[in-house]
Parts: structure tokens; C-alpha cells; sequence
């Protein structure tokens, strides 16, 4: 990863969660903003190439689609993933993915047991494990 690609997907993940931390929300201009950067500086051969760029920001968001449509991301979800895939490339911004949900999970179980919602959380988390495995296996 070049230094104009790290420092471009370093910034907008820095402003994203700021700005989700505090507004619960990631506004489409800095989303859009962002992936402009993204495919601008691939254009300009200061990142990865355009196709990879075009590629990771494709996959970002068709892998967070079905998840968003259940209702199980936010769109601040699939629009941050995108962004990260546009500035990364496809495998790269797949391990992102891999390693930001882990930590999610991770802080959302440690978050619904100091709420005192963990086994509640635990039982909506099987149940949607479940339908997502039976969804797969009846195609």
C-alpha cells in the first residue's frame, strides 16, 4: 500500500468514527468525498490501480448488502466498507472486514453484558447465525 492510499484510508476511518461516536451516523459526504479520493488517487497511480480500487469498493459493499437489508448493519456499515475497499483493493479490504467485524462482535458482546443483555444478545446472535446457514444450505 502506497503512503497517500494508507494516509487516505487512515483519515477517513478516523473521521468516520469520530463522526459516528458522536452523531451515531456517517454523513454520504464524507463517504463519497472519500471514495472520490480513493478512485482519484488511483487515477493518478498514487494508490492501486483503478480496476483494484473499483474491485474493493464493489466487494466492500456486495458483501454488507445482504446484512444491511436484514437489518443486522447499518448503512454507515456497508458505506464505511466500501470507502476501505476502494482505498485498499479487494484483499486487503477483505481482511479489514474480517478483523473489524471480529472486533465488533467483540465489542458488542463486552457492551450487552454491562448492560445486562448478554444472554439476550447471545440467543438473537444464534438464532441469526441460524437462519443465515439455513438460507445457505436450502440454495
Amino acid at each position: 500500500m502506497t503512503t497517500a492510499a494508507a494516509t487516505g484510508v487512515l483519515t477517513y476511518a478516523a473521521l468516520a468514527t469520530a463522526w459516528d461516536l458522536h452523531q451515531r451516523r456517517i454523513p454520504n459526504w464524507l463517504s463519497g468525498s472519500a471514495l472520490g479520493a480513493a478512485l482519484g488517487v488511483s487515477v493518478l497511480g498514487l494508490g492501486i490501480r483503478l480496476d483494484q480500487a473499483l474491485i474493493g469498493g464493489t466487494l466492500g459493499l456486495g458483501l454488507l448488502l445482504l446484512p444491511f437489508t436484514l437489518g443486522v448493519v447499518g448503512g454507515g456499515d456497508v458505506k464505511f466498507v466500501a470507502v476501505v475497499g476502494a482505498w485498499m483493493g479487494p484483499r486487503l479490504g477483505g481482511e479489514a472486514l474480517l478483523l473489524g467485524t471480529a472486533a465488533g462482535l467483540a465489542v458488542g458482546v463486552v457492551y450487552a453484558a454491562f448492560a445486562g443483555r448478554l444472554r439476550e444478545t447471545l440467543r438473537a446472535t444464534g438464532q441469526l447465525a441460524w437462519l443465515v446457514t439455513a438460507t445457505m444450505t436450502a440454495s
